[in-house]
């Protein structure tokens, strides 16, 4: 993250999104908490569930949160944090340092999810 050298002014440093993924009753549980705010390290997590899972709609449903992760990367995003809720979704909150690249990743967001999907 870049800052001017002297702040006088209030000035926005970051801007963040969170973005929910339906997980379609697939129970979810970060065991380790830095899979939950490294966004390398939370990939791993979802790829190793998926190799793990059996069920179609399970292995879709961590195709779809994989490639979230990686479209959040390739935007420049940093993970603040990942964690499943109870509305059957896994809640990503991501940051950017620049508000276009947020813009562009909300924008591109679902064409980007789709076209990462095989099923």
């Amino acid at each position: 993250m870049s800052r001017p050298q002297k702040i006088t002014e209030p000035t926005a440093i970051s801007f963040g999104i969170t973005i929910a993924v339906p997980i379609h009753n697939t129970p979810l549980f970060f065991k380790e908490r830095e899979a939950q705010q490294n966004i390398y390290k939370c990939e791993e997590y979802f790829i190793t569930k998926r190799e793990n899972a059996d069920d179609p709609v399970e292995k879709k449903n961590f195709d779809r949160c994989r490639a979230t992760l990686q479209w959040a990367s390739a935007s420049g995003a940093s993970l603040v944090h990942a964690d499943s809720s109870l509305y059957h979704t896994v809640d990503f909150s991501f940051n950017f340092d620049n508000f276009d690249a947020m813009l562009k990743f909300k924008e591109e967001f679902s064409t980007r999810i789709d076209n990462f999907m095989i099923f």
